[in-house]
């Protein structure tokens, strides 16, 4: 009785995932390569330094993002470009995380309690200009959506990794269609890619912040945009129930 038991409770677990709500399926992006030098600029100052301590260095990233957290959270047209920003703000759910090793020694995403992830589109107008996407995920100690700061510091990092078309620039992006990530995966798999880490201070007086901000570049080697396999609710209730049936046929032998 307690075997059936076991079979009957697995049997309802599995098909509670496959009869749960439906799950977008997550892209994820990885990457390998070597870290460059370390750019680091101080905005309030205008002064600017480089730091060679990471050059060299073996590199592995990634950024994997359920395509079902992202919304629309901001849209903008400068006359020069029009930017479309899909968003996951403050993020408890965890809908994008990353992971970043330089060196064999790993780099936290979300080492702060503010967390973020988003998918920018830049649609540019001017010729001069490219058309960019963007993904990136964060995190900070500014609290998310805050206005006026108290006074102190504010510590914040980014995984940012970024794409452009050399041979059309500005024919990669089009703002007048429907936003579908998963149907960028094999165009982004086709274009250069370029990948940065940055690294941050805020420092606040009188509700006005300067930044110190950090660059470290990264020589891509191998990239790859990928949905990982993940099981059709159909093929876990087939699951369930070979399980429940193979447990049946055990108790019938014992008897």
């Amino acid at each position: 009785m307690k075997n059936k038991a076991v079979l009957l409770s697995a049997m309802f677990a599995v098909l509670g995932v496959a009869s749960g709500p439906a799950h977008a399926v997550p892209i994820v992006f990885e990457f390998t390569g070597t870290a460059g030098h370390t750019d680091t600029i101080d905005f309030f100052n205008l002064t600017s330094y480089w730091d060679t301590s990471l050059l060299g260095q073996e590199v592995t990233g990634r950024i994997i993002m359920e395509t079902d957290g992202l919304n629309q959270f901001a849209s903008s047209n400068s006359g020069h470009s029009a930017t479309a920003l899909f968003n996951v703000a403050s993020d408890p759910l965890r809908l994008v995380t990353s992971e970043l090793t330089i060196g064999g020694v790993d780099y936290p995403m979300d080492e702060y309690p503010s967390q973020s992830g988003s998918v920018e589109w830049w649609d540019a107008f001017d010729p001069l200009d490219a058309d960019l996407i963007f993904v990136r995920q964060s995190s900070s100690q500014r609290p998310a959506g805050s206005g006026s700061l108290a006074d102190g510091q504010y510590m914040f990092r980014s995984l940012v990794l970024r794409w452009m078309d050399p041979n059309d620039p500005g024919g990669l992006v089009d703002l007048n269609t429907s936003f579908d990530p998963l149907s960028w995966v094999s165009t982004l798999n086709a274009l250069p890619f370029y990948a940065y880490y940055t690294t941050g201070i805020n420092n606040c007086v009188g509700g006005v912040c300067a930044t110190t901000q950090s660059f470290t570049n990264f020589e891509v080697s191998s990239f790859l945009v990928h949905t990982p396999s993940v099981p059709e609710p159909g093929t876990l209730g087939l699951f369930a129930a070979g399980l429940l049936g193979a447990g049946l046929v055990r108790r019938r032998r014992q008897h």
